[in-house]
């Protein structure tokens, strides 16, 4: 079959033959179409016969756009096979494209390879191989763009048995100067699996690195994780470890971390952490610790450094239960400590807190710190049954003692101040004579008189003779006379000893000693003496 058609330099025309005989089918295409400056032609041709099925074809297009497309395919009892090839180009841009399958009773193979171009700016090519057999696989992949001064590339290889598999790669992206590039790897054999992971780069005048690892071993399994990054601004790596193996498990892990810069002053900080774990089906220990510390130094001469630090453990076990808590934090030179535990064990159970403050905030006389800490605990001893309670006291009394001492001697001034005055000095020395006066006013032998008088009408009621009354009374007044002038002889010395203590300063050392050595005479003479004799 064949059709045609012209209009001035424009023209269509195909041609179709197809014929079949004893030898098998044979069919022919050919088309031609022409359309200004554009062109358009088509090639086709295929045979089926007792020995399979053949096809090929051409495709061409010239215009601005240039295409060019061939293909061929077969199939017979055993095989089947394609192959397609593609060439396009529009200006700077070409692009050229050709992939062929192959495909047997008991494999397979394919390949594609491309290539494309974008003057001098941009360029990508690739080449895929794929390979399947019985109990056997295996992938190649490679891929490369460029856009400017940019490159990307991209490896990687598969190779697959039966109970076996290695898969490796990589993947890079380069700039200049600056790189990144990643790794993987990952295996399999033997009930043993290991994968592996890294990542390197050089960016911006920053360096970094990632290493990952998980290596399983039967029912055991392994996992390490490094990390790293290094600026001029910031730094910080963190490394962590972990085994698990049937009814074990334990992990480790640690962060690091600093970096600075210059704001109205220069500042820096400071990160660390620590993580450790260990687990079993009948106990389990933990531990926590980080740190952290900012150091601030601004232009107009201010300074600031804080710091904080803590740390926490846990031990749990049937026979035993332990965690403990401590805190540290300090602002310049001032600090505050915390610590806590509580546990519970075969001995005791029991919690204790604590807590200690250093600063100088209350020290008037130097900028020396002061120490202030408080604690309380609560026990429980099983073995004897005992309970201990304590409530939170001072345990440190050396800064406390101090300000009541400052306290004693600001009251010593005051009073020594009061004594000085020429008025307090005249009543200070007339005491004695006052008290003299006041016992003058208690007329002791007027009480004595009347006191007999009321045990002569008590004698006539009782059987009391009248010496023995007259004898006690004696004995009374003069017991009571001599009391008085004692009392008045020491209230006169322990007045000029006051004024002695207070003008040498040292009232807070020897007030007690001398309350002691001149007081407890007097109450010792007053407890000796008989009030009644009979």
């Amino acid at each position: 079959m064949e059709t045609n058609a012209d209009h001035t330099e424009n023209r269509v025309y195909s041609l179709l033959i197809a014929s079949l005989d004893v030898n098998g089918l044979a069919v022919n295409s050919d088309a031609t179409i022409k359309l200004l400056e554009n062109e358009a032609t088509h090639k086709a041709t295929l045979k089926m016969n007792k020995d399979g099925l053949t096809t090929s074809g051409t495709n061409t297009l010239q215009s601005p756009l240039s295409l060019e497309n061939t293909f061929n395919a077969g199939l017979d009892a055993s095989t089947a096979t394609l192959s397609i090839a593609n060439k396009a180009a529009i200006r700077d841009i070409k692009v050229d494209n050709a992939n062929t399958l192959t495909i047997t009773l008991s494999s397979l193979d394919f390949n594609s390879k491309a290539e494309a171009t974008a003057s001098e700016y941009a360029s990508y090519t690739h080449d895929i191989t794929i390979n399947l057999k019985p109990y056997t696989a295996s992938a190649n992949v490679n891929n490369n763009l460029n856009v400017l001064a940019a490159n990307f590339i991209n490896e990687a290889q598969l190779q697959a048995e039966l109970y076996k598999m290695d898969l490796t790669g990589n993947l890079k992206a380069i700039y200049g100067e600056e790189e990144i590039k990643h790794t993987y790897q990952v295996n399999y054999a033997d009930m043993t699996a290991n994968a592996k992971c890294s990542t390197i780069g050089k960016l911006f005048g920053t360096h970094m690195s990632h290493n990952t690892e998980l290596e399983v071993v039967g029912l055991a399994a392994r996992i390490t994780n490094d990390a790293r990054f290094n600026s001029q601004p910031f730094r910080f790596d963190h490394t962590i470890r972990c085994s698990i193996v049937p009814f074990d498990f334990n992990l480790d892990a640690i962060f690091n971390a600093d970096g600075d810069m210059t704001m109205y002053g220069k500042h820096s900080a400071q990160l660390y952490g620590k993580f450790l774990l260990k687990a079993q089906p009948l106990a389990f220990a933990s531990s926590h610790e980080c740190r952290a510390s900012v150091n601030q130094q601004l232009d107009n001469g201010f300074a600031l450094e804080t710091t904080l630090d803590n740390k926490m453990d846990t031990v749990l076990s049937p026979q035993e239960q332990k965690t403990s808590f401590r805190m540290k934090s300090k602002l310049n030179e001032h600090a505050f400590n915390q610590d806590m535990s509580v546990y519970n064990t075969a001995e005791r159970t029991g919690i204790e807190v604590s807590g200690t403050f250093l600063t100088n905030m209350f020290n008037a006389e130097s900028t020396e710190n002061q120490e202030f800490t408080i604690s309380s605990f609560l026990k429980y001893d099983k073995i004897t049954e005992c309970q201990i309670i304590l409530f939170p006291l001072i345990e440190t009394l050396p800064a406390f003692l101090e300000s009541v001492k400052v306290v004693v001697v600001r009251v010593a001034e005051a009073l020594q101040d009061y004594i000085n005055n020429e008025e307090i000095k005249a009543k200070l020395e007339a005491l004695p004579q006052y008290v003299s006066d006041f016992v003058s006013q208690l007329n002791v032998e007027g009480k004595v008189t009347q006191m007999k008088h009321y045990f002569d009408d008590l004698t006539q009621e009782y059987v009391i003779s009248m010496e023995d009354v007259e004898a006690s009374l004696t004995n009374l007044k003069v017991t009571v006379e001599n009391l008085l002038a004692d009392l008045s002889v020491y209230i006169h010395h322990f007045a000029g000893m006051l004024k002695d203590i207070i003008v040498s300063g040292n009232l807070p050392e020897t007030l007690i000693q001398k309350i002691q050595e001149h007081c407890m005479p007097l109450m010792r003479s007053m407890t000796s003496r008989q009030w009644f004799c009979m």
